[in-house]
């Protein structure tokens, strides 16, 4: 926009530097609005039986997080407008409050979604009948053709944790290649303690015969 200053510029040229400059800023606003909503990100589809199943699967971080300045009621809406309509919150009581989320449980409902809650404590691992009600209650709101929501606080750990073990649980895969494809879906962060990768490979083992 610098060329409006030029004396040698005719009005052709300097509306046409106004013209630029203003289709410019409307991308970097609808650039800086699309950052600020709610990331999700699906696990991908493969080849196989069900295996269309899983791109029903959301992960994302803890919704209307303060220290990241996030809006609950605006990641509520992103949410609805992905037509999510179930949600896994892996993270603790104390962490809804330290994360200045507490209004979390009350709001779902209210926005017409299903909420259900297992609390990990971060870094860690449920328990192996944890675990299994947690891919259970995944696999019967898939087969009912709907999408599941599964958050802890960052999004990569529990949440991580908990779709690889569902990949084990319904398609029989090793815990590596679950974890591969979870990582290649979210983050490579994606199951980050040694104690989830220890987890999930002893999980993949309590379904060898």
């Amino acid at each position: 926009m610098h060329t409006l200053s030029f004396d040698e510029c005719n009005d052709l040229q300097k509306k046409w530097a106004l013209y630029a400059g203003a289709k410019l800023i409307l991308k970097i606003k609808s650039y800086i609005q699309k950052s600020k909503l709610l990331r999700i990100d699906y696990l991908k589809p493969f080849f196989g039986k069900d295996g269309d199943l899983v791109k029903q699967i959301g992960l994302t971080i803890l919704p209307g997080r303060k220290d990241r300045n996030r809006v609950l009621l605006e990641d509520l809406q992103t949410i609805k407008k992905e037509r999510i309509s179930n949600v896994l919150s892996l993270i603790t009581e104390q962490e809804y409050i330290q994360y200045g989320v507490s209004d979390l449980k009350s709001e779902l409902p209210i926005h017409g979604i299903n909420h259900k809650q297992i609390s990990i404590l971060d870094q860690r691992v449920p328990s192996h009948t944890q675990m299994l009600e947690i891919v259970t209650w995944i696999d019967s709101i898939l087969t009912q053709n709907q999408k599941v929501l599964v958050h802890c606080v960052g999004g990569l750990g529990r949440s991580g944790t908990v779709a690889a073990a569902y990949l084990i649980w319904k398609f029989g895969m090793n815990a590596e290649t679950a974890i591969q494809k979870v990582r290649e879906s979210r983050s490579e962060r994606a199951v980050e303690s040694h104690e989830q990768i220890r987890f999930l490979e002893s999980w993949e083992k309590s379904f060898v015969p």
